[in-house]
């Protein structure tokens, strides 16, 4: 079965594991191992999961770096995450800022990794280990890495799972960049349920025609938008009188969302069509609540939607300065805690103790 698409190329399952085994295997030879960080700096591609999976297999944690970032920001965050070994792509080395740190160009190297085996690795991780660590900007402006272990990640899929009924659906768009943990989720909700996973090109993020040819081409059944992207892509299907019908589960997540946006694009999916407001924050491991909309819940097109209730293993709070639960109608701060929650912040651990 084909695990997922990029433009004219595509990977089987099978050869995802073997390209995946191999890597595992080479960064193995190179000390690769639990809580050991590898950074991974390349464009949106084939490339890319490979490398995120042979990381795991490897026992490691993977850590995105935006070649578009600025140099000063991949500096911090190579020399904040203790990075170990880069993978990257040699027309990518001279985005790199420079420093010591071991880089292998995947494109160079393959003929020396296609040597190694291809069969399944022994995993030395445990539940605890380190999966990812994630920057998020924050109000600061100091980038901040959010380190996720594996048992957060395996509660986030069968969250999903449970959610979503990740098993009825057999084809996902892909938008976000690797650089946001959205894109984690989408390969995970895909790969981990057998379904195939399609790469959308980031310039069609802007190109509603195109993104709209790339989701009928495949047959997309399930994506999750930001909300700027579906209105462009709601206003395209309006002109030219096209549909989603194809479409089984959409989310809309990454910002807030009102009735109105989901009013517009109601008339353009299949009634059966599973309409979600999802919500989360990357120390919560990505999705903390989801809503599932319902458009005669609510006539007031210009409110906000809810962000709805937990998805499982996750709990939800809403206190009060005193940390005390506020009675229902009362304003207080959210809290989230349960499985999702993550280790904390890469090396600030007042930030961590405070959150």
């Amino acid at each position: 079965a084909t695990a997922f698409v990029f433009g004219d190329q595509h990977l089987s399952y099978g050869r995802l594991n073997q390209q995946a085994n191999q890597l595992g295997h080479f960064l193995q030879t190179h000390g690769v191992g639990p809580e050991v960080r590898i950074g991974i700096c390349l464009e949106k591609s084939l490339e890319l999961l490979v490398a995120v999976l042979g990381v795991l297999k490897a026992g490691g944690a993977y850590v995105p770096l935006d070649p578009n970032y600025p140099a000063e920001r991949l500096s911090l965050m190579l020399e904040d995450a203790q990075i170990a070994l880069i993978l990257t792509h040699s027309d990518l080395v001279e985005t790199l800022p420079q420093s010591e740190k071991s880089v292998v160009c995947l494109d160079r190297s393959w003929p020396k990794i296609s040597y190694e085996e291809s069969t399944n690795l022994e995993s030395p991780v445990a539940e605890d280990d380190l999966a990812y660590i994630i920057y998020t900007s924050g109000s600061t402006g100091r980038a901040k890495g959010v380190m996720i272990e594996h048992r957060s990640l395996v509660n986030a899929y069968f969250a999903w799972q449970e959610a979503y009924e990740l098993n009825t659906l057999s084809s996902h768009l892909q938008l976000a960049s690797f650089s946001f943990d959205v894109f984690t989720g989408d390969w995970v909700r895909a790969l981990c349920s057998g379904a195939q996973l399609v790469l959308c090109p980031k310039e069609y993020l802007l190109d509603p025609e195109r993104l709209y040819g790339l989701m009928r081409s495949h047959h997309i059944e399930a994506a999750e938008f930001s909300p700027p992207v579906l209105r462009q892509l709601a206003q395209h299907l309006q002109t030219t009188q096209h549909t989603l019908s194809f479409i089984k589960l959409l989310v809309v997540g990454s910002d807030s969302v009102y009735w109105q946006d989901f009013a517009t694009l109601k008339p353009l999916c299949l009634p059966e069509t599973r309409l979600i407001n999802s919500y989360g924050l990357s120390e919560a491991t990505i999705d903390s609540t989801y809503f599932e909309v319902i458009l005669a819940d609510c006539a007031d097109t210009d409110r906000l939607v809810p962000i709805g209730y937990p998805f499982a293993g996750t709990q939800i709070h809403i206190l009060n300065s005193d940390h005390q639960p506020v009675p229902i109608g009362i304003v207080g701060e959210l809290y989230v805690g349960g499985a999702g929650l993550a280790r904390g912040y890469l090396n600030q651990p007042e930030l961590t103790q405070q959150r």
